[in-house]
């Protein structure tokens, strides 16, 4: 069984079943992408399954070696292209930090608890996934331990939010009428700056030292709000 699934958009991730997995907000749960579309087809969310037990049932280091071996020459992962993060995750994540300091990892959450699991190393990069509705979770967040490599995304819904604590903005889908009035931080795929097949692995910016700059903390964030 491989590990690796295809995305158009991200070229490659790891998936995980997101009913097992994650902890949505609302905004969340009625707008996430992985309720529809062929990630939801039953061969797609089986797969997600095993994959998940595979995790739970499996040293992590015989995990991580077979991620390795399926990345080859890759320069960088995605992880939760679908679904949230679990402990066994991540102990296969920050093994293969150890083990191949050149590829970089994107890691995708909406856990608080998870993130300070993770090693600061200059290979992962954090991305907590926000909207109008994950203020428990920035609160959460702000009680525990800083990770320096941590930064925000953003799912903007409504035109007069307030996203500057974020690093990166997402436009959701469903809502044409959404600004691209930041184009350094609208994801470009998004915003129509370039074609969304391969768009991750061209622009690079969520997995780049410059989705680092000026990042703001969960404390400073929730003063914002």
């Amino acid at each position: 069984m491989k590990l690796l699934s295809s995305n158009t958009k991200c070229d490659v991730s790891i998936n995980f079943p997101i009913e097992e997995t994650c902890r949505p907000t609302e905004t969340c749960r009625k707008l996430c992408y992985a309720r529809r579309g062929p990630i939801t087809w039953p061969a797609s969310i089986a797969r997600q399954k095993r994959i998940l037990h595979y995790f739970q049932t499996t040293n992590g280091v015989t995990v991580g070696e077979q991620i390795l071996s399926e990345v080859k020459d890759r320069e960088w992962l995605r992880w939760c292209g679908s679904g949230d993060l679990t402990l066994p995750a991540i102990i296969v994540i920050n093994y293969i930090a150890r083990k191949r300091e050149d590829l970089i990892q994107w890691v995708v959450t909406r856990k608080p608890e998870m993130v300070e699991r993770l090693l600061e190393l200059k290979n992962i990069y954090v991305m907590f996934s926000l909207d109008g509705t994950s203020r428990e979770k920035v609160e959460d967040l702000a009680d525990r331990a800083t990770h320096k490599r941590m930064y925000f995304s953003y799912l903007r819904i409504d035109p007069n939010e307030d996203t500057r604590g974020s690093s990166i903005i997402f436009n959701a889908k469903q809502i044409k009428s959404l600004p691209y009035d930041d184009k350094r931080r609208v994801c470009p795929a998004d915003s129509g700056q370039m074609k969304v097949a391969g768009a991750c692995a061209k622009c690079r910016r969520c997995f780049s030292p410059r989705v680092l700059e000026g990042v703001l903390r969960a404390r400073d964030v929730l003063r914002r709000w």
